[in-house]
């Protein structure tokens, strides 16, 4: 049984049911379709989150904010507050701006890393005698970060684990559909090898056109129907994201779903091995 009679064996299976075979298309279309935006979109979610938010520390702006420390009963020492200022954990750099009057100095405060900003600030929003001044627009809400990625991953795994399912339902939908043909096989002496490049191929045939038509709509999705791709997240001006289908993305959803129909089949095994030919004598009687 040659590989070339194999092809030819799964690509006529799939014709001869031509209805169910449309409806895994459309399926499995969707289903990677899904996979596809939800890897580039974590992909782009990884880029901007561990590489343009660790820029932000070459911003100063993302690292900087004013302190007013005032003391109405004597006048201030600027180097005793500097020193008390510097002594704070996470405190890069300091300068003591002047200002008119005797009982208040502003301190200007660069922290190590903008992770770290909202921490100090918090630390002298405790304290009577500072006062915090920094522009909204220049905090970097880390938790929404977090959130963010947390989302993302998340909502990755679930798109694998329903993708998964429905090559699953796919595989098992051909052994049975195929019940007899594979019985018949059986009797004729090919070996379960065969039989499972069989269904193997005829799966493959449904995902690369379903592969196809995903590529199709995802492209329709990010450069047509949305000209200037999908915005997923925008904090503070500082990440601006664009959900791009670039060739890593293809190139790891479709070895992804190979491998999601390669261990949908491996769990098929059972019931292929449980088809006898003696089906086919139970059916003629």
């Amino acid at each position: 049984m040659n590989i070339i009679y194999i092809v030819k064996i799964s690509i006529l299976s799939l014709i001869r049911n031509k209805v169910k075979t449309m409806i895994s298309l459309i399926v499995c279309a969707i289903s990677i379709l899904l996979l596809l935006l939800a890897i580039a979109i974590n992909l782009s979610v990884f880029n901007f989150i561990n590489n343009s938010l660790n820029n932000l520390n070459s911003a100063n702006t993302t690292r900087v904010f004013l302190l007013k420390y005032t003391n109405h009963e004597k006048k201030i020492n600027k180097e005793n507050v500097k020193n008390e200022v510097l002594r704070t954990p996470h405190i890069e750099e300091i300068t003591i701006l002047e200002t008119p009057q005797d009982n208040e100095i502003m301190v200007q405060v660069i922290v190590d890393n903008y992770r770290n900003v909202l921490d100090v600030i918090e630390r002298y929003n405790e304290e009577e005698k500072y006062e915090v001044i920094i522009e909204e627009k220049n905090l970097v809400n880390v938790e929404i970060i977090r959130i963010v990625n947390l989302i993302s991953i998340i909502a990755l795994i679930i798109v694998i684990v329903l993708t998964y399912s429905i090559f699953f339902i796919n595989i098992k939908s051909i052994i049975y559909d195929r019940m007899y043909e594979i019985a018949l096989y059986k009797a004729l002496g090919y070996q379960h090898k065969h039989i499972l490049i069989f269904i193997l191929l005829s799966s493959s045939i449904i995902l690369i056109i379903s592969f196809l038509i995903a590529n199709i709509l995802a492209f329709f999705i990010t450069e047509v129907l949305i000209s200037d791709g999908i915005n997923f997240i925008n904090i503070n001006n500082f990440i601006d994201g664009k959900v791009v289908i670039s060739f890593n993305t293809v190139a790891t959803t479709f070895s992804l779903c190979f491998l999601l129909v390669f261990t949908a089949l491996l769990s098929s095994l059972k019931r292929i091995s449980k088809i006898s030919p003696n089906i086919l004598l139970k059916s003629a009687l």
